[in-house]
């Protein structure tokens, strides 16, 4: 999987392995540990269009994000 995101004044563009688990049909739970140590959770609920993040970064910040998905062309 690819990581595209900025926190703050940092960014993240990495190929990573993340593990997937659909829990129901088009809602996807995915984690992943980051080159730097983050390790994050997201709910992709396609239905919705809305994700959820939780993420325990490499400092010990926890940091909560929700946003829209959308579609990459």
């Amino acid at each position: 999987m690819r990581v595209e995101a900025r926190i703050g004044e940092r960014e993240i563009d990495e190929v990573l392995t993340a593990d997937v688990t659909e829990v129901r049909p088009r809602v996807f739970l995915i984690r992943w540990t980051e080159e730097n140590g983050n390790f994050v959770v997201q709910l992709q609920d396609h239905e919705t269009g809305v994700v959820r993040n939780h993420a325990r970064l490499a400092d010990g910040q926890v940091v909560r994000a929700v946003g829209a998905l959308l579609p990459v062309t």
